[in-house]
């Protein structure tokens, strides 16, 4: 069984990597490939996308499909914001932000109501989404179907990861609502 104090370290860790929220813009951001591996490589996402999965894993089922397709979908109107030119001033801050936010979510899935955080999960994933709408060029599209699609693959993976039996706890099949 976890300790708050453990929960509140894994929840600093995420947001320890921060930093590299600021690594966007770089880098050829057009084909189906580099959205897909974007998720993979860009540690930022990575970490936001494994945190929103595990907090979805903790979550009952119809919740956690919930957490994962908000997530997704606020991903994609961040971008296609962006790609309109239609900028959301501090969509950086909103991704380093996110680690943070889903770090905590992560340590203490109960602290918050479903229905308070979905709000605050779809700010930060459009944030993710307009960093990345931002700095796409070629076929943006393609870049986003790349994007969305590693982006579900890791969201599962932290899913699973939550039902670990060293990550798993009493509480977490109760759906926060």
């Amino acid at each position: 069984m976890t300790t708050p104090v453990h929960r509140l370290t894994v929840g600093l860790a995420l947001g320890a990597f921060a930093t590299s929220a600021f690594a966007h813009g770089s880098g050829a951001h057009g084909a189906f490939t580099a959205g897909f591996a974007h998720p993979l490589t860009g540690l930022d996402h990575l970490l936001a996308m494994l945190a929103v999965g595990m907090w979805a894993g903790r979550l009952a089922r119809g919740a956690a499909w919930t957490v994962a397709s908000t997530f997704l979908a606020a991903v994609g109107v961040g971008f296609a914001l962006a790609a309109t030119g239609l900028a959301i001033p501090v969509a950086e801050l909103g991704v380093i932000g996110s680690l943070l936010v889903f770090g905590l979510l992560v340590a203490f899935p109960e602290a918050i109501g479903l229905r308070a955080a979905a709000p605050l999960l779809a700010v930060l994933a459009a944030s993710h989404g307009q960093v990345h709408g931002l700095a796409a060029t070629g076929t943006p599209v393609s870049f986003l179907a790349g994007l969305l699609a590693a982006s579900a693959v890791v969201i599962g993976v932290g899913m699973l990861l939550a039902h670990l039996p060293v990550l798993r706890r009493p509480e977490a099949a109760r759906a926060s609502a």
